[in-house]
């Protein structure tokens, strides 16, 4: 066992023993072997321990550990970077899977650009959604947006979550550990947090191959307490990063708009039109926002069958072409 491994790999985990194993063996996979893998369980109840056990004695470079009880997914994280031991972190949700050379080909780049401020690498991503057994494949390519801090600002490129980066550990003892104040894991607002309070300091690089195969499960599925729990991370994340946002107006008056849409489609109307008028004050020329505000007069029901069809025509027309989000 490498007591001085280059990577730490971590995969935070909570009862998924059935899908864990294939997270293990896409990173015993990989073409770059100097590693370890440490595993936080937090708190399961299903027999995670067993299946990783399993691969432990298989392989000594495995690490679990287990939290006493569930604590989130922040909480399970910031674990394992406290017991890596790696220059670099990578992180690999459970439910998810590596290609065979995705740490090869981003140590080989973070070594050759660790003399500047680039210490996070990221790369493109496989988009797996499942549809009652019958599988979508979507290709998304990444930004390399010199000035990325912007584009999280505006919410134009959210990575799916941290399975997609390797990440110098002096990035976290300088920007801190991730967000335990944010346990809703759903919709990757944990880790856009910490995404953007990264690129705040340093700049990113990213390898356009597709490195990671992002599947989208029944597990993942969005349900209205989903949507409730996330538009409250958002709004927190907004709350956050508020004096960030007053610096760009027309930024801010759109994540505002956007905030009250969703606020609305949880049915809080009153609260979601707050915003909305809100963000009209810091960009009187915001179209969306004076049509957002007259949809939400017309009570939750007709502006969710409403929001919904501007929200899929929207999705076609832009995200398709424009993000490169391609249909195989």
């Amino acid at each position: 066992m490498n007591n001085n491994p280059t990577v730490s790999v971590i995969i935070p985990i909570y009862n998924r023993a059935h899908m864990i194993g294939r997270a293990i063996q896409s990173v015993s996979k990989q073409s770059y072997q100097d590693f370890e893998l440490i595993i936080v369980d937090d708190g399961s109840t299903d027999n995670t321990d067993e299946v990783v056990k399993e691969f432990q004695q298989k392989d000594k470079r495995i690490t679990y550990i287990k939290h006493d009880k569930n604590k989130g997914g922040s909480a399970a994280r910031n674990t394992g970077i406290k017991a890596s031991k790696g220059k670099y972190i990578a992180f690999l949700d459970s439910d998810d899977e590596w290609l065979p050379e995705k740490l090869e080909k981003q140590v080989k780049l973070i070594n050759r650009k660790n003399n500047c401020k680039i210490r996070i690498v990221g790369s493109g991503a496989i988009y797996i959604l499942d549809r009652e057994g019958k599988k979508e494949c979507f290709y998304i390519k990444p930004t390399n947006n010199k000035n990325i801090f912007i584009s999280f600002l505006k919410g134009e490129y959210v990575p799916l979550g941290g399975s997609m980066f390797l990440i110098d550990k002096y990035v976290f003892n300088e920007c801190g550990l991730f967000d335990e104040s944010l346990v809703l894991r759903h919709g990757g607002q944990q880790d856009y947090e910490m995404w953007l309070r990264i690129a705040k300091k340093y700049h990113y690089c990213q390898i356009e191959d597709y490195l990671v195969k992002y599947y989208l499960h029944s597990g993942k599925r969005i349900t209205d307490s989903k949507i409730a729990k996330k538009v409250k991370s958002i709004e927190y994340i907004i709350e956050k990063y508020k004096d960030d946002y007053k610096k760009y107006p027309n930024i801010y008056s759109d994540r505002l708009r956007f905030l009250g849409s969703q606020f609305c489609r949880t049915e809080s109307i009153t609260l979601g039109r707050n915003y909305i008028k809100k963000a009209i004050q810091y960009n009187r020329f915001n179209c969306l926002a004076y049509f957002y505000y007259i949809l939400s007069l017309l009570g939750p029901k007709l502006y969710n069958k409403v929001y919904k069809f501007v929200i899929h025509y929207k999705y076609l027309n832009e995200n398709v072409v424009k993000k490169e989000l391609k249909k195989v």
